[in-house]
Formats: structure tokens, C-alpha cells, sequence
């Protein structure tokens, strides 16, 4: 390092820009992650000025020598803590769907297109978070350290000395603005991760801090130039970034502030950032900035981001059955212990090796970072479990009726609703529901049985008469609904030739959404909330009723979580939900006009009745935890039984009656527990499509 690179004022940024960091993933900060606009801003202005400097003494840049420094920096670390959640979250038993896919993403420096291009997990705002989620800020860093250097390497290759810095700010500060409006025109609040981890909507905060460092050139004795101007701003940009943290805190969950910041929060917070950088960069604030603890801090932020969540996750009151705030509180105290002592570790004995000693150069240095690539790979195929169909859309056909079937005369063409009716899944890390505009997968399963009860059941009253041959059942629903039917169709495989199990099970779906503009308003795991655009799962309830008739469905299995227990935005601004009058007589119309479209196609309907919402168990303040909204939903159920004639398996009992009412039964505090989807189906479910189809 050349005499004068070192900005060590720049060090009590990026410890309070971490610190807030771990503070938001605490949940006592919510606009911490802003951190994070802050770390971007840093880190455009202090590469972009030391590739400048290097322009300036040598015109030209060993791109090389700048990529191998940022590998021998970035990836010992970041590789250790794949290989570390791919081994310890298998073996904590931990299920995270998306896990697999994950890992791959963010060893290939593309974790933020991973989450993208999935269209979001809906198990993730429920079930257990990725442990490597966070990974989408340095996917986006690394994307701007591959493209960045290069196109300021050809801005000093193409202009004298002095042109190039205005090349480069020009280039940066346009590029910059383009960025802000990418985002302004991409974003939708029913899909804010789409925009708030694109590379293109986010570089504006590194491209606003390289071309500040364009304009702030090293001087001859050691100061910035313009630094005395930014020492001057810097009080009101601090000011005014500290103020849009605050807002963002107090707004707390209140979906309107996803909006403002997508619209002008984000752009003005690194704006502000700017000169904040720049004169600290200068030596302002040395005294505290640069202070020792500062600077221990920030020579493990890196490593202290990378553990930090996969830290907090392992370590969490429910797992740990902690109690109570004091508690609590202690136990945050720990976690953060925690992964400040890993990230020491990692800095002493891996990261200050690679960086500081003659090692892993020259061809060395890319053979063993794609060795550990390949190894990670083989770790998550290996030892991580593949996504469930929870993770995406989950259609399963049922194969054709007998041709002396009553309930069908021929078999569902490949035109068939099933097989043509888009699916939709809700987005992961703050990302929301939207429509798949291709078709549907569908798999065809094989003919398989359950006990002989079922098939000599006698004629319902509601539905269709039975058939010769097996019961012939569908499920439906959201993501509870996903994990039920795959242990029915499990169990189906078992016995042979009287259950057939077919699957129209849609994450992220429930009966109240409508395609009139009403939004789902949903809490995330971090308990901001969001507002869901559900209406591409019309299409897939109104598909129900098509494939009773060309599927000769018996039973409508119908599973339905917490989605219509939320708070529904209508189109004129109001705000309802199934604990008030408007928001019940919402549920009951669309319960019952499901209902009735199903029995009048057919089938039998059997409902699993809903157990009362533990979001987070204590984690999450969200209003689906209100116990009242439960209990409305199952009087709803109960009018649909005394004037349906539906069969309603009864889950609460079956949770209390198994000891299972708190998270050994329900983890997330909606879906069931490993395992217990298939006990269900053998205690229950079974026993109800018998007495349904009698």
C-alpha cells in the first residue's frame, strides 16, 4: 500500500455502518439495513480513487493485479461460510428449502440474481430464513468490481490525464442517475425485492461515491482536494442520512415506507452519504472515526457481516426456548459475541494469511478459488436437501379415469386447465407474490391405493357417486397445502389401488384474492411488511372446479394457511381483514363460491381446519396472530358444514391432542414440522376422505 492510500477515518464508517447492520437483523433498528447504502458508498469512492491514483502515477491500471487483490480479499471468508451452513445447517436439522440453490448462487457471485430469477420463497417468509441470504450485497459489490475497474481503465487508455477523471465522473454520475431511475420505473410494492437487490437499481450508491472520487484527487500534502468543501457539507449530509434511518425506524412497518424509499429515500441517502465520506476520507472526525475500537472493528466488518446472520439464525429464542425481553436481550448480546468471535478468527488465521503472505499467486490464486467453488457445489448437491415443491409451483395431474368411469369419458388433454393455468409463489428477503406467465410442469402420477375402506365407500349425498376404482382426490390451497399433499401422495404410493392423489396446491394463494386491484398485506421475517398482489392466483382456484370434471376428481382436499387471515387493502383505500365485518363477509363469499363451483362439478370438499397463527412465535408482531381472526375463519367453516354438507378435519385438536400446540409442532408457528405432515395424513386426513365419500 502506497503512502497515503490508507483513509483511516474511512474505518469508523464501515464499523457503524456493520453495526447497524446487525442491529437491524437484531429487529431493534429497522432501518439499519441502510448500513448497507452506506457500505456501497464507501466502497465506490475508495476503489475508484486508489484505481484514479494508479491511473494518475502510472496512465495506466493493471487490471490483473486489481482483480487477484479483490479475489485474495473477498473470497477466503465469503467461501468459508458456505462451506460452513452447507455442513452445519444439514446437521442441525434445519429445513430451508431454497438452501441448495442458494449456496451455488452465492459461490458464483450471484446471489442477488438467484433470488431475483426464482421469483421469491414464499416458505422463506414463514419458515426458516436462507442463512446466506445477506449474501445479495457483496453478489452486487463483486459485480461492480468486475465491470467497474475495466471501464475506467478504458476512460485513462482514451483521454490525457486531467480528461480522464471528468470522463470517469461523467461516466459515473450518468450512469448513477440512470440507475436512480431504473429503479423509480421498476419498482412495485408487490414485488419491491425485484428492485431492491438489482444490480442496475442499486449501483447508483457505488457510482455516486466513484464519482465523488473522480473529483477528489490526492494532493501533495496528503488532503483531498475539495475536501475542505466536503468537511463543510458533511454536517447536513450526516444529518439528513441519519434522519432518513430514523424515518425508516419509526415508520417501522408501515408499507408506505417501502415506497418513499424506492422513490427517493435510497437515492438521497447515498447523496447524502457523499460528502460524508469524502471528509472523512479527508481526516474529519479522525479522533473518533479512527479510534482504536473503530478500527478493530472495521478490520473484521467484512467477516463480521458474513457470520452475523447465519449466527443470529442458528441461535434464535424459540430454538433456544428463550423467554421473556431481559432474556432475549442477553441472548442478542451472545449472538453478537458469537459472530464477532468467528469473525476474528476468520481475519486472524484466514484472511490476513491469503492477503499478506506470498500465497495463492499467480495461477494458484484462480485454481483455488475454483476448487473451494466445485467443493461448496458438491456440499450442497450432497449433504443439503433438495427444495421442496414448497419452493415453486407444485401441480400434479391426475392420470385418466377408467374408460368406464361415470365421472369422465375421456382423459385431460395436454389443453387442459392443469396443465395450462400459471402457478404462483410469493417473493423471499422483503419480495411478494406474482403470476408465472409460462405454463405449468405437471407430472402424471402412477395409479396407487389406500385401504380398502376408502374404495368401498358408499354414495355421497353432496358429491359424485363413487367409482369403481380409487378414490380420486385433489388438493388444494397455499404452501400448507404443498407439504400435505406430498406426504398424501406418499402415502398413496403405499397401498395399492384405491387412492389416487393429485395436487393444486399454489404458494402463496388464498381464496380472498381477487383481480379487482386489492393487496394481501403481509410481515416478513424481519417483520417489515409488504403489500402482495395475489391476483394471478384467481386463475388457479377457478381451475379447480375444470379439473374435477376432467380429472373425475371424488374429494377437493382444500388447505389454506394464514393468507386469508391477513389484512386486505380494497381498492378504495379501505383496509379489512376476517376479524371485522366487510373483511368476513370477504372470506365467506369466496369460501363458499369455491365451495359451491367444487360441489357443483362433482366432488366432495374436505377442509382442513386452520389452527390459530404463530408468526414467528414472539418474534413478529403481525396482526395474523390475532387469535379472534382464527377463530372467525373457523365459524366460517363451521356455516359451510351446516349448509354444504363440507367434512372439516379438525387440526387444532389434532396439535393439542399430540402435545403439539407450540413450535415442535409448527416451527414457524403455520406450517407443520418435519414429519408431522405424514402423521397428520395417517391419524386424520385418511379417516376424513373415507367419511367424506361414504
Amino acid at each position: 500500500m502506497r503512502q497515503g492510500d490508507y483513509r483511516p477515518a474511512l474505518d469508523g464508517i464501515r464499523a457503524l455502518a456493520v453495526a447497524a447492520v446487525l442491529w437491524f437483523h437484531l429487529g431493534r433498528l429497522p432501518g439499519g439495513n441502510l448500513g448497507v447504502d452506506a457500505f456501497f458508498v464507501v466502497s465506490g469512492w475508495l476503489i475508484t480513487w486508489k484505481l484514479l491514483d494508479e491511473g494518475d502515477r502510472d496512465r495506466d491500471i493493471d487490471l490483473r493485479r486489481f482483480w487477484t487483490a479483490r479475489a485474495r480479499r473477498l473470497l477466503p471468508a465469503s467461501l468459508s461460510v458456505l462451506v460452513a451452513v452447507a455442513l452445519v445447517w444439514p446437521l442441525a436439522g434445519v429445513d430451508v428449502p431454497s438452501l441448495r440453490r442458494d449456496l451455488v448462487f452465492a459461490a458464483g457471485w450471484m446471489s442477488n440474481w438467484g433470488t431475483i430469477t426464482s421469483g421469491g420463497d414464499y416458505w422463506a417468509r414463514f419458515g426458516e430464513p436462507s442463512p446466506v441470504s445477506h449474501f445479495w450485497s457483496l453478489a452486487i459489490e463483486e459485480q461492480f468490481y468486475l465491470v467497474w475497474p475495466a471501464l475506467v481503465a478504458a476512460c485513462i487508455a482514451a483521454t490525457r490525464r486531467q480528461r480522464s477523471r471528468v470522463l470517469v465522473a461523467s461516466l459515473a454520475g450518468g450512469a448513477a442517475l440512470g440507475s436512480i431511475v431504473f429503479m423509480w420505473v421498476t419498482f412495485h410494492p408487490a414485488d419491491p425485492t425485484a428492485t431492491y437487490m438489482h444490480t442496475l437499481a442499486r449501483a447508483h450508491s457505488l457510482l455516486l461515491g466513484a464519482a465523488a472520487a473522480a473529483a477528489t484527487p490526492l494532493l501533495a500534502n496528503g488532503r483531498l482536494r475539495r475536501g475542505a468543501l466536503a468537511r463543510r457539507v458533511a454536517p447536513l449530509g450526516a444529518l439528513v442520512a441519519a434522519s432518513i434511518v430514523t424515518a425508516v425506524s419509526i415508520a417501522g412497518h408501515d408499507p408506505a415506507s417501502t415506497a418513499w424509499m424506492f422513490r427517493w429515500g435510497h437515492p438521497v441517502f447515498a447523496l447524502a452519504m457523499v460528502p460524508v465520506v469524502v471528509a472523512a476520507a479527508d481526516g474529519a472526525g479522525s479522533r473518533v472515526l479512527a479510534a482504536p475500537a473503530m478500527r478493530w472493528v472495521a478490520d473484521r466488518s467484512y467477516g463480521l457481516y458474513l457470520w452475523h446472520w447465519p449466527v443470529f439464525l442458528l441461535l434464535t429464542p424459540s430454538r433456544l426456548g428463550v423467554d421473556g425481553a431481559v432474556a432475549t436481550a442477553g441472548l442478542d448480546v451472545v449472538r453478537v459475541a458469537v459472530a464477532v468471535a468467528l469473525a476474528d478468527v476468520s481475519l486472524r488465521w484466514l484472511e490476513s494469511p491469503v492477503r499478506r503472505r506470498r500465497v495463492l499467486l499467480t495461477w494458484r490464486a484462480p485454481v483455488a478459488a475454483a476448487t473451494t467453488m466445485v467443493v461448496i457445489a458438491v456440499l450442497a448437491v450432497s449433504l443439503v436437501p433438495g427444495s421442496p415443491a414448497s419452493s415453486s409451483d407444485a401441480v400434479v395431474t391426475l392420470p385418466p379415469p377408467p374408460a368406464s368411469s361415470s365421472a369422465s369419458s375421456s382423459p385431460p388433454s395436454s389443453s387442459s386447465p392443469a396443465s395450462t393455468h400459471p402457478t404462483t409463489s410469493a417473493s423471499d428477503g422483503p419480495d411478494a407474490a406474482r403470476a408465472s406467465a409460462g405454463p405449468v410442469p405437471t407430472t402424471t402420477v402412477p395409479t396407487t391405493t389406500v385401504p380398502a375402506t376408502i374404495g368401498d365407500a358408499e354414495p355421497s349425498s353432496t358429491g359424485s357417486a363413487p367409482t369403481a376404482g380409487p378414490l380420486r382426490v385433489l388438493v388444494t390451497g397455499d404452501s400448507t397445502a404443498v407439504h400435505l399433499s406430498e406426504a398424501l401422495i406418499a402415502h398413496a404410493a403405499t397401498v395399492p389401488d384405491e387412492l389416487l392423489v393429485g395436487s393444486g396446491a399454489y404458494p402463496g394463494c388464498g381464496l380472498t384474492a381477487a383481480d379487482d386491484g386489492r393487496m394481501h398485506e403481509f410481515t416478513d421475517t424481519d417483520g417489515s411488511r409488504d403489500l402482495i398482489d395475489l391476483s394471478g392466483c384467481v386463475m388457479q382456484f377457478e381451475s379447480v372446479p375444470e379439473r374435477v370434471v376432467a380429472e373425475a376428481v371424488d374429494v377437493v382436499l382444500v388447505v389454506i394457511g394464514p393468507w386469508d387471515a391477513v389484512d386486505v387493502h380494497l381498492p378504495d383505500g379501505e383496509v379489512v381483514s376476517v376479524a371485522d365485518a366487510a373483511g368476513r363477509r370477504l372470506v365467506t363469499e369466496a369460501y363458499r363460491r369455491f365451495a359451491t363451483a367444487v360441489i357443483e362439478a362433482g366432488a366432495d370438499v374436505v377442509w382442513v381446519t386452520p389452527a390459530d397463527a404463530h408468526l414467528g412465535w414472539g418474534e413478529v408482531d403481525d396482526p395474523v396472530n390475532d387469535p379472534a381472526r382464527w377463530r372467525v375463519l373457523r365459524s366460517v367453516l363451521d356455516e359451510l358444514t351446516d349448509d354444504l354438507g363440507i367434512v372439516q378435519i379438525d387440526l387444532p385438536g389434532w396439535l393439542a391432542a399430540n402435545d403439539l400446540t407450540g413450535p415442535e409442532g409448527r416451527p414457524d408457528g403455520i406450517h407443520l414440522g418435519p414429519g408431522l405432515n405424514e402423521r397428520f395424513v395417517v391419524d386424520e386426513v385418511i379417516p376424513a376422505l373415507a367419511a367424506a365419500h361414504r
